[in-house]
């Protein structure tokens, strides 16, 4: 297919032979076949056509069957979001030379902004891209908020250079503020680049599955973070967000991280702190179910309630957590331990 690579770039009224090229894409012709399914007459509205020029990088066709209208809004919207995720600027391009509307330039620069693709972000931020975008309801981002969880400290910065609201409340579904994002990545340069630019460290979390930046940063481990959290007057005893919350506490003790559960009991943590309301968990309870038994041991030495009752919705005891976990060392030490000797 040798016309075909080299007629890739072709553009109307640039391309000498554009009309040409036109002719043959459009009619066919006997001396140059086309890699494309064939069919009797060019039908621009054919999707799998739309496929294989974006996959075989064929701007020229892609132009083409954008400026006949083959190119839907939801088409577009979708292929930009990935083409974005992906860092692909040159075909973003083509979908973006003309005016391309706000819905998918503000839909698409989180995905750009969490791959860390500068050049895709000043771009869509060039195209009008509004950088405060409300996230989606569900596991959605700011762009900000989606560079901060990649750890894109330059993306970051040209955020909040654009104006990027540090605070922004996280999704209501699975959500992530700035700071918590970064923390829950180990992000340390992040962290501390958004609590210089005025980030909450005790920001409420999402209401579902949300975590606080203290949290956040427990659950992955992290202890550099959780150290900067504590010194910039992080609460260590936060509630935990409604459905499936853990407290500080409670998710490194699920995660088994016994330095970080450490310094968190250092620094205060109730040992005893109630579950959340849905599928919630004791410190001890979510030890229990990870089988960390050195964590367990930690916990019982630190006054954890072996007894503490099941949460009110999906929760279970300690034993229950480490019987149905299959922990068979977990259970013999909290059976030792239990006024309780049933399940």
């Amino acid at each position: 297919m040798h016309w075909v690579s080299h007629t890739s770039r072709f553009q109307k009224d640039i391309s000498e032979t554009w009309d040409s090229w036109h002719q043959i894409v459009t009619c066919g012709h006997g001396l140059a076949n086309r890699p494309w399914p064939e069919q009797q007459k060019f039908n621009i509205l054919d999707s799998d056509l739309l496929v294989w020029s974006l996959q075989s990088r064929y701007y020229a066709l892609t132009r083409l069957i954008r400026d006949c209208g083959g190119i839907s809004e939801p088409e577009k919207l979708r292929n930009a979001w990935g083409l974005a995720a992906g860092g692909d600027i040159e075909l973003l391009e083509v979908l973006l030379e003309r005016e391309p509307p706000l819905l998918i330039t503000n839909t698409t620069l989180p995905g750009a902004s969490k791959g860390g693709h500068l050049a895709v972000v000043e771009r869509l931020l060039k195209a009008g891209a509004d950088v405060n975008a409300d996230p989606a309801v569900f596991n959605g981002r700011t762009a900000l908020q989606a560079a901060s969880e990649g750890g894109h400290l330059a993306v970051v910065e040209r955020l909040l250079t654009a104006g990027a609201n540090v605070n922004t409340d996280p999704s209501r579904v699975n959500g992530r503020t700035a700071l918590q994002a970064a923390s829950e990545g180990g992000h340390l340069v992040v962290v501390e680049r958004l609590l210089t630019a005025g980030a909450n460290v005790d920001a409420d979390p999402s209401r579902v599955n949300g975590l606080t930046a203290l949290q956040a940063a427990s659950k992955g481990g992290h202890l550099v973070v959780v150290e900067r959290l504590l010194t910039a007057g992080a609460n260590v005893n936060a509630r935990p967000a409604v459905i499936s919350g853990r407290t500080a506490l409670q998710v490194a003790s699920e995660g088994g991280y016994l330095v970080v559960v450490e310094r968190l009991l250092t620094a205060g943590a109730n040992v005893n702190a109630d579950p959340a309301i849905d599928y919630g968990r004791t410190a001890l309870q979510a030890a229990s179910e990870g089988g960390h038994l050195v964590v367990v041991e930690r916990l019982l030495t630190a006054g954890a309630n072996a007894d503490a009752p099941a949460g009110p919705r999906g929760g279970r005891t300690a034993l229950q957590a480490a019987f149905l976990g299959g922990h068979l060392a977990v259970v013999e030490r909290l059976r030792g331990e239990s006024k309780r000797i049933s399940l």
